[in-house]
């Protein structure tokens, strides 16, 4: 019987889970475990639907893990501020505290560029303003939202997650925009006419410019991350490691951390 490496993936019910199904089911050293705390989940197969606001419950989905994929969260910017404490910030503090308590030493967290969104509208109109007003060698977290906020915890919590046991690895994808793959396709252009016949528009054209500013910068396709987290799991490191996923591989929202010799996305 040939062993597989368990892989628990919160928030299977999500677009950012559903992108990567046909992925996982070609990875045949893995066997993956999804979780929700909803029906829905893509994958009926290998799914426990369950509440990671719980720590008893994400004890017994970690046990015999060797990595985490989470996932899950309130993913609106916007979000209420009830939805994202429990969500973003006690999820992640049960999901990692119960790692470390079943000796689960990988995670893979997706973060967000929210956490620097402060920086955004400088640096999309101009690169040079964010060098000269901003000391982005130092600058690790800017954010504006109560959801960027909630994602700086969870990059924080994982540098308590690796200084606590040297075996122990995370990396934190600052993730752009990640649109369904019928979306792959379309450029720029196209997408923000897409989003206008299929939302009914948005406010004025200021808001359509920043949409379309943004999205040049942000946006990632499917098979972006999907090769990206296949690599994730393949490739070894230590410490905490922080990693910008958007349009350009890396760019703004890049904080490097962690071991010098990771390399991601042809570094």
């Amino acid at each position: 019987m040939t062993f597989k490496t368990k892989v628990v993936v919160t928030g299977s019910s999500g677009l950012a889970c559903s992108l990567l199904l046909d992925r996982f089911s070609q990875l045949e050293a893995y066997s993956f475990l999804f979780t929700d705390n909803r029906s829905g989940c893509a994958s009926e197969k290998n799914f426990i639907m369950g509440d990671i606001t719980s720590y008893e419950f994400c004890l017994t989905l970690l046990k015999g893990a060797s990595c985490l994929i989470h996932l899950a969260g309130c993913s609106n910017p916007d979000g209420s501020a009830r939805d994202i404490l429990s969500a973003n910030i006690v999820g992640a503090h049960n999901l990692f505290t119960a790692c470390a308590e079943n000796e689960v030493n990988k995670i893979i967290f997706a973060s967000s560029n929210r956490v620097v969104e402060g920086l955004e509208d400088d640096c999309l109109n101009s690169v040079e303003s964010v060098q000269t007003e901003h000391d982005t060698e130092n600058l690790q977290f800017f954010p504006t939202r109560l959801y960027g906020a909630s994602k700086v915890w969870g990059e924080a919590l994982l540098d308590v997650f690796c200084s606590e046991d040297p075996r122990r690895k995370a990396i934190s994808l600052r993730v752009g925009t990640l649109w369904p793959v019928e979306f792959d396709a379309l450029s720029t252009d196209e997408l923000v006419r897409t989003i206008l016949e299929n939302n009914g528009g948005f406010y004025n054209e200021i808001d359509v410019a920043s949409f379309r500013r943004r999205q040049s910068f942000l946006r990632v396709s499917s098979r972006k991350w999907q090769s990206a987290i296949e690599k994730i799991l393949g490739t070894e490191w230590t410490g905490h490691v922080i990693r910008a996923l958007d349009a350009n591989g890396e760019s703004w929202i890049t904080e490097r951390r962690g071991s010098s010799n990771f390399k991601f996305f042809g570094e």
